[in-house]
């Protein structure tokens, strides 16, 4: 159960990159993910933790100039978000 979840989410992901992403679609990515995990996993989980690094900062005003390139981007979160669910299926 747990696995297919996660399966879903990475399709997610497959998808949003397709599209462009846009800021929202990967903010309702984030959280969405973010609050599957906690839910399979608890809050205390390693892997919620890895999540949020790997995605981070979560705070409103950090989504902010989130299309810029590099490693602070929003498609180099979705990598290393993608990566962290990788190894949690």
């Amino acid at each position: 159960m747990a696995a297919a979840l996660i399966a879903e989410q990475l399709a997610s992901a497959r998808r949003i990159r397709a599209d462009g992403p846009t800021t929202i679609d990967y903010l309702r990515w984030r959280d969405a993910t973010d609050e599957l995990l906690v839910d399979l996993l608890g809050v205390s989980h390693t892997g919620v933790a890895a999540f949020r690094a790997a995605v981070g900062p979560v705070h409103a005003k950090d989504a902010e100039g989130l299309q810029i390139d590099g490693p602070h981007g929003m498609l180099a979160r979705l990598d290393r978000g993608t990566a962290v669910l990788r190894r949690l299926r």
